[in-house]
């Protein structure tokens, strides 16, 4: 499920579903600015950030338990 508001107009975000795993994954991409800012950068929407956070694997909060054992 891909997501698009305002405030990530900086960002490719999207859900992601694997099994019972839900991942958040966000691409923060180059702007104008960037590429001014940093030589290395080559083109507009260049990804230059990659973050990608397990959600529910450990824990799932609307069944309120844990799908590990945390020994």
């Amino acid at each position: 499920m891909i997501h698009s508001c305002t405030s990530c107009s900086l960002a490719e975000v999207w859900f992601e579903e694997d099994g019972p795993d839900v991942y958040l994954n966000l691409n923060r991409i180059a702007t104008e600015e960037d590429l001014e800012q940093d030589h290395y950068l080559e083109y507009e929407g260049q990804i230059i950030a990659v973050v990608r956070a397990d959600l529910f694997s450990r824990f799932h909060p609307l069944h309120g338990q844990t799908s590990a054992s945390t020994d």
